[in-house]
């Protein structure tokens, strides 16, 4: 394993013309996603171009519909955070997506495991930092910001709400499908299989890419009140992705993480999500240091399934 290298670390590209060129190419990619939901919804819209717009409008207005969002989200997705980083790859670096991308022999069940039983157990250390950072307080001076703040907070919620709501088994398969398996595959490849690389190229040091890259993929979501909670979660896909060296590891824990609020939804319903939030309110310090504790063991268990292979 000694002879495994950053990705893309022999790019010919420096640091910042490669960001560019990636860049440019997501946005290229945004566009032609765009275009390919108006296609899309053009059924939804009897086949008016100009009536796509306002089906995209109302869907996202006081009643979210769940199948047009879900529509433009999961093609947006796959455009801007699959397509165009495995077309970046393949076509501007000229590498091979799989060696950029998996350590073929690396993959094995007990870090999935260890993997599994970290996200289970970081849950009340995980809510604890989700009410301290929605009860965050801005000075006067801050208000218009917090008031903005807030706004997007409550679109984001009410527009996930309406995403959440099954009416049949298949809802739910297109929901999982969207919100976890495309977000889980799409994100990671981007943020930890491109970004984060591409971070350590400028700055030398591993953490600073992977908490500069977690801090991008927090702040991107545009929802300050879950800001630290979800740069905390990418940092540690970020370590999973350095450890592990294969991008499989940070996918299926995103995928997890995504995927466990959607089953829980459909199994008990979309209410019980805010009853779960109220009922975990009062956290104790004792199970908010056993969480951390726990949940810090096992990643240093993690950690130590692939240090031979550490040679950053």
């Amino acid at each position: 394993m000694k002879d495994w290298k950053i990705p893309l670390s022999d790019s010919p590209y420096s640091p910042f013309s490669a960001l560019l060129r990636f860049a440019l190419l997501v946005i290229a990619a945004a566009f032609v996603g765009q275009f390919v939901v108006f296609i899309a919804l053009l059924p939804l819209s009897n086949y008016d171009f100009n009536e796509v717009t306002n089906v995209l409008q109302a869907a996202m207005g006081s009643q979210p519909d769940k199948k047009v969002l879900l529509i433009a989200q999961g093609i947006t997705a796959t455009f801007t955070f699959i397509l165009a980083p495995l077309a970046y790859i393949k076509w501007v670096e000229k590498k091979d997506i799989s060696e950029v991308l998996v350590k073929r022999d690396h993959f094995s069940i007990p870090p999935l495991f260890l993997m599994v039983l970290f996200m289970l157990f970081m849950g009340p250390a995980l809510q604890a930092l989700v009410e301290w950072n929605e009860a965050f307080v801005f000075p006067e001076s801050l208000k218009d910001l917090e008031a903005w703040f807030k706004e997007k907070e409550a679109n984001a919620m009410r527009l996930t709400e309406g995403m959440l709501e099954f009416t049949s088994f298949g809802d739910f398969l297109f929901s999982f499908f969207v919100i976890a398996v495309l977000a889980g595959v799409g994100e990671e490849i981007v943020f930890r299989g491109l970004l984060q690389p591409l971070f350590y190229r400028i700055t030398k040091n591993m953490h600073v890419a992977i908490w500069l890259t977690a801090f991008i993929f927090s702040a991107i979501h545009f929802q300050f009140y879950g800001f630290f909670p979800r740069m905390l979660l990418g940092a540690v896909f970020g370590y999973f992705y350095w450890w592990s060296k294969d991008i499989r590891y940070p996918i299926l824990a995103h995928i997890f993480n995504n995927g466990y609020m959607v089953i829980m939804t459909y199994v008990a319903g979309f209410d019980p999500i805010e009853k779960a939030m109220e009922e975990n309110t009062e956290l104790s310090l004792l199970s908010i240091g056993i969480s951390i504790v726990v949940s810090s063991l096992i990643l240093l268990f993690f950690r130590k399934n692939f240090k031979n292979s550490l040679n950053v």
